[in-house]
């Protein structure tokens, strides 16, 4: 049975001074993110109250928001290639990326560790922890941010441990669309593969005016997704959907 639902506009306010481009809720808080055609990041309360702004115009407008599936960090993507990661409590910059080109997707997963039963949970837990371990450095040892501020131990202490803060059997990964190639860094810091969409084997006719329409790796992150859509060299606009695993 389908059921009918009303809505009527609440409030309405002004928040910004320019176009607003991009807008995402926090999934564990009642935050949300706000980026401008200008470059300025905010995070606001539902009812609009402002916790922090950041003015990054020198690195161009805004195009992509996402947040760690934690809610303790929010990601943004500007149209210089630059990618930064905000503390979301008082929107400190704590870590970039920098890209050749206009990023076209960001996107925050968790790999998941699958659990069947009570008694195999612990195990397969500590499988996750040790199986990262093997490919990225003990981020509690880390010494140096890349970052406009100098950290006191204190704060490297703070910042290292919110990359390493997983939930559980949660491993967060950012991925990265930027001019035809995607990213992957786990825990948004450590490089773990990149993927060329436009390969020298690949056998169809690519133009420049490749967009990507959707990038999706599955619960376990042993499958990506990819859907992008492009005119070949005959002017004809294919769609084309990859299966990457």
């Amino acid at each position: 049975m389908v059921v009918d639902f009303t809505y009527s506009l609440v409030e309405t306010r002004q928040l910004m001074k320019t176009k607003i481009v991009a807008c995402i809720w926090s999934p564990k808080t009642d935050l949300i993110a706000l980026g401008s055609e200008s470059g300025c990041v905010s995070v606001h309360r539902y009812k609009m109250t402002c916790i922090w702004e950041c003015d990054k115009s020198d690195l161009g407008s805004v195009s992509n928001l996402t947040w760690r599936p934690d809610g303790k960090i929010l990601t943004a993507a500007f149209s210089s290639g630059k990618v930064c990661f905000f503390v979301v409590g008082d929107g400190f910059v704590f870590h970039e990326l920098q890209f050749p080109s206009t990023i076209d997707y960001l996107l925050w997963t968790n790999y998941q560790s699958p659990t069947t039963n009570t008694n195999n949970s612990n195990s397969e837990i500590n499988y996750l922890k040790n199986n990262v371990a093997t490919y990225f450095p003990d981020v509690k040892h880390l010494s140096m941010f890349k970052s406009d501020v100098n950290f006191s131990s204190s704060d490297v202490c703070k910042y290292a441990q919110l990359l390493r803060d997983i939930d559980g059997n949660n491993f967060p990964i950012l991925t990265v669309y930027s001019k035809n190639t995607v990213y992957f860094y786990g825990f948004g810091v450590f490089e773990i593969a990149a993927y060329n969409l436009h390969s020298a084997d690949d056998t169809l006719n690519h133009t420049d005016t490749s967009k990507l329409i959707s990038c999706h790796l599955s619960a376990e992150q042993n499958i990506l997704l990819i859907t992008e859509s492009f005119l070949n060299v005959d002017g004809q606009c294919n769609v084309v959907c990859r299966k990457v695993s």
